[in-house]
């Protein structure tokens, strides 16, 4: 698959953990990804994401696709996310 959708499927697993844990209204504002192997089409891989860190407006996150079989890892990711909601509502506080 093209590097660009691996980062893409990375991206997504990563804002919707935030979005259901934490924050329904944020963004990434950084992704580091590495693709550590070529990752095949119409081969089903599992994806793991958590939370690394939270702060009042942002949250860490790592994700992992690997294969469910046997373990091997093709891509890794630490994105950042901003909880656009809680900067809003400061925002208009001032």
């Amino acid at each position: 698959a093209h590097g660009g959708a691996v980062e893409t499927v990375l991206d997504e697993t990563t804002a919707e953990l935030v979005k259901c844990a934490r924050a329904p209204n944020c963004a990434t504002t950084e992704l580091t990804a590495k693709i550590l192997k070529p990752v095949a089409l119409h081969k089903t891989y599992k994806v793991e994401c958590e939370i690394v860190s939270v702060t009042d407006f942002r949250a860490r996150t790592k994700a992992v696709i690997s294969d469910p079989e046997n373990g091997t890892v093709y891509a890794t990711c630490e994105a950042t996310l901003a909880d656009v909601g809680a900067i809003m509502r400061t925002k208009r506080k001032k």
